[in-house]
């Protein structure tokens, strides 16, 4: 889908272009270019401020859409003058917005893909995506010279136009498919801060190359255009030869960066690529000179090899370096979006001036001077501009925070981490380690080699997981000389782990010594090593002891055997695993039901469901269940609905929480509308990133969350606060609870990155903050919605005074109704029951004797404990 909207939108760009150029060049000329550019960069810092001002208030779907409309608005409304008049004002306004148009498309473009794509696959899928663009232009601009037989150039830009209905087309159907990628997005950057960028050389350096290097595009294209408009006189031999020069550069542009461009930054390094655009740019002004001076007579040849060779090192080598060094910018998206949106308007704009001047003098001669001292500048500053980017990369280096995808590291900085090996502190060995392996360096596996041996433990144990991740096989030999001599336990046991899976059988005669070994780690690390790595001779050897410790009557060999059945990835052994899920014994018990979760052993299923009914395995058989995954929904599902324990239910529904699945989900959604179940329910969902497309469920579930909020915030105000401490603070954490939950259920319908930061921002107290939180709702919630919510959050905004017990009968009206409504909080009953034997209050002797005979045996226990102090009273 990003292929094809590259695509359509590519070609609808490029008929306009070939239109714009060659009406212009046909009505005005090229001395007229100078106030194209002025105006046209004033016109595009405007259309950049326009979508940057969308783009704070718009959502990305509306932003992508109207930017794209107003680009089609554009090519109709000129569409429709050309076909007017033959006005020479008309081919002038087409060649100032052409900047615009290409500049809105291209944002519109970048951000959809930054949406529908993580960053790596952004990364990853940018070449794929951007190529679609680079065959509009190859088969664009070969089709036009075929095209003008059938047509007039000004019929065009109807071309273009339909390109663009059927990429917006194109566009809509991507956002239908990948509407689950807009409903999360992060909060936009902020604003740049000009006084950071001014007091950051590096940052100063960096707008100064992109500067530069526009600079140089706009003067080589008032070259080129200088030298076509002296060839061609013809508007259709004028209009065929920007087809084929679009066709060329498109092509050039996709062999370099397909096979040139990534090879020559990562291999050379990044200065090669921000010099070869202005030596291209050097030798190009330079030959020119040669030829005005000598007067030969091929100078528009020379320059279209310049417009071709320049803008293909332009697009394929010095924008992806600039992109690459970006990475070490703070503020890279930032920089990155000042340069589009300011930087290479204001390029264009200085070029104008400039022209506007050089041409009164006449000579084109001039604007070869100029183009050659610009090319110096840009040298200059591309030195300067590496120089930072290393110190840059130097500081991020020990800093931790180098290496991440697209960062490119020279050799010195290569060589700086292999120095840091030789530190004392293993923290810079391991890191140093770390980033060589990464970064390919050539020595890697002797570096492995060498540091098996490292007198740190740390150090060690690192080198371990790196040989087990690279599956160096050749190294048996090396972790056989190391297991002889290593002292430490924990190493041990990761070598016999890596022994055996690199030597298989040869690994049993040195590995098997320690089966029977006293130190409980080096034995179970042998078994496992040998069970999991051994072979068939491995698992009967270490299967046999295994066994004799399940046999074994000392407590700590069960224990062992069981630890070492939690971590093995092959179910086995299920007679001992079952008889120590039946065990009386709780810590066998526990380490029993770890192995079942780890194991997935679908036929202890129902031993973790009883052990849910128990208090002091419930945690455990929760996280255990969980990694059955969805296989089991049906299972639990059922023994939900039977349940009449809300322990066990609140367990479950974490449980089907951590399946991910719409089925689980949904079935978690229904049984939202139980009070006791409620919040925990949409927590677990909105964490899940659910997504609810029945609106009128979702302002149901507002109503209940809403009004219990309410509720809570009135019973505030009416209980007593010195006699009721404790009750008070839980009504208000359930009234907290409530408020939660709104914003959750919020999240079910719109962006949850949107709502949580609303949530955040109402939950801190601060009045301006939880303006911005009801503004926010306002903005993205449907009218219905905000009817039901907005008016009780401005009304849970309110702070209310501590009660003055003069609304006696209401509190006893709420503690009456908290003693006997079953669908409360067991901990606000309990709390309430607690004070009301600290206060001695026998007002509510006759509920709390009711209570004496409750199922839930802590509320019993606390009202028996309430009465006798009654009584006491």
């Amino acid at each position: 889908m990003l292929f094809a909207h590259s695509f359509l939108g590519g070609m609808a760009l490029i008929f306009f272009e070939i239109t714009a150029n060659t009406m212009f060049l046909t009505h005005l000329g090229v001395l007229e270019l100078p106030y194209i550019y002025i105006v046209s960069a004033l016109i595009m810092v405007a259309s950049g401020y326009g979508y940057t001002h969308l783009e704070a208030r718009l959502e990305s779907k509306k932003l992508l859409i109207v930017a794209l409309g107003c680009v089609l608005l554009i090519l109709i409304g000129v569409a429709l003058l050309v076909a007017l008049s033959d006005s020479v004002y008309i081919s002038m306004a087409m060649m100032i917005l052409k900047g615009s148009v290409w500049m809105v498309v291209g944002m519109g473009f970048g951000a959809l893909r930054g949406i529908i794509s993580t960053t790596t696959q952004s990364k990853r899928l940018f070449g794929v995506a951007m190529l679609g663009e680079m065959v509009a232009g190859i088969v664009g601009g070969l089709s036009v010279g075929f095209v003008l037989h059938f047509m007039d150039i000004a019929n065009l830009l109807v071309i273009s136009i339909i390109a663009l209905l059927l990429s917006m087309v194109v566009l809509w159907q991507t956002m239908l498919t990948f509407s689950h990628r807009f409903e999360s997005l992060p909060a936009p950057k902020p604003p740049i801060s000009i006084h950071k960028i001014l007091s950051n050389n590096y940052y100063l350096l960096f707008l100064a190359l992109f500067m530069v290097a526009f600079c140089l595009l706009y003067a080589i294209d008032y070259i080129f255009y200088y030298w076509v408009e002296q060839t061609f006189g013809n508007p259709q031999e004028l209009a065929s030869f920007f087809g084929l020069f679009v066709a060329l550069l498109s092509t050039l542009h996709l062999i370099v960066s397909l096979f040139v461009s990534s090879k020559i930054v990562s291999r050379l390094g990044v200065l090669l690529g921000l010099l070869v655009a202005p030596l291209v740019a050097l030798i190009g002004g330079t030959s020119l000179v040669a030829i005005a001076l000598t007067s030969l007579g091929f100078a528009f040849f020379v320059a279209v090899t310049l417009k071709l060779v320049y803008g293909v090192s332009h697009l394929a080598l010095l924008t992806p370096t600039l992109k690459t060094i970006s990475q070490s910018i703070s503020l890279q998206t930032q920089m990155m979006a000042l340069s589009q949106r300011v930087i290479e308007p204001l390029a264009m704009g200085v070029v104008g001036v400039i022209l506007l001047v050089v041409t009164r003098l006449e000579s084109i001669t001039i604007v070869y001077g100029l183009l050659i001292v610009a090319a110096f500048v840009s040298i200059f500053v591309s030195k300067r501009l590496k120089a930072h980017y290393a110190a840059s990369i130097e500081a991020m280096l020990q800093k931790r925070e180098a290496l991440r995808e697209g960062i490119v590291l020279e050799r010195a900085m290569q060589n700086l981490f292999v120095e840091n090996l030789k530190s004392p502190d293993e923290l810079e060995v391991i890191y140093s380690l770390d980033s060589l392996i990464k970064m390919q360096y050539p020595n890697r596996e002797k570096i492995v080699v060498e540091f098996i041996h490292h007198p740190s433990k740390r150090v060690r144990l690192y080198l371990l997981d790196l040989i087990w991740d690279t599956n160096i096989d050749h190294l048996a030999q090396i972790v056989e000389e190391r297991i002889e001599v290593e002292k430490e336990s924990e190493v041990l046991y990761r070598l016999f782990e890596l022994y055996c899976k690199i030597a298989c059988a040869e690994a049993i005669e040195l590995v098997s010594e320690y089966l029977h070994h006293r130190d409980p780690l080096l034995q179970e690390g042998a078994l496992i090593a040998m069970l999991q790595y051994g072979g068939v001779d491995g698992i009967l050897k270490a299967g046999g002891v295994l066994n004799e410790l399940f046999a074994s009557t000392k407590k700590e060999h069960n224990l062992l055997a069981l630890t070492i059945l939690s971590k093995m990835a092959t179910p086995s052994f299920h007679a001992p695993l079952e008889e120590a899920l039946n065990s009386h014994d709780e810590d066998l018990k526990r380490i029993a039901i770890m192995a079942t979760g780890n194991l997935a052993i679908k036929k202890f299923i129902p031993y973790l469901l009883s052990n849910l009914e128990l208090p002091p395995y419930r945690s455990l058989s929760t996280m255990a269940l969980s990694k059955f995954g969805a296989n089991i929904f049906e299972q639990l599902s059922s023994y939900f609905e039977s349940s009449k324990d809300i322990d066990v239910r609140l367990a479950l529904v974490r449980v089907f929480a951590t399946m991910r699945t719409r089925q689980a989900h949904l079935f978690l959604l229904s049984y939202a509308y139980e009070p006791l179940l409620f919040d925990e329910i949409i927590h677990r969902l909105f964490d899940c990133d659910f997504v609810c497309n029945d609106e009128a469920k979702v302002i149901e579930l507002l109503g209940i969350s809403t009004q219990y909020a309410l509720y809570c915030a009135t019973m505030l105000e009416r209980l007593d606060k010195q006699r009721y401490p404790n009750s008070y603070r839980v009504v208000e954490e359930i009234k907290n609870q409530k408020i939660d939950s709104l914003f959750f259920l919020l999240g079910f319908l719109y962006s949850k990155g949107l709502i949580t930061q609303a949530r955040i921002g109402y939950t801190k107290g601060d009045s301006d903050k939880q303006a911005y939180a009801l503004e926010v709702i306002d903005n993205v919630a449907s009218a219905a919605i905000q009817e039901i919510v907005i008016s009780p959050l401005k009304s849970l905004m309110v702070k209310h005074p501590d009660s003055k017990m003069d609304k006696h009968e209401e509190q006893k009206e709420f503690i009456e109704r908290v003693l006997s409504d079953e669908t409360l909080f067991a901990i606000l009953k309990l709390s309430i029951i607690y004070e009301i034997g600290v206060n001695r209050d026998k007002t509510y002797l006759e509920p709390l004797e009711k209570l004496q005979t409750h199922s839930n045996s802590d509320i019993a226990q606390t009202a028996q404990w309430s009465i006798k102090q009654l009584h006491k009273g």
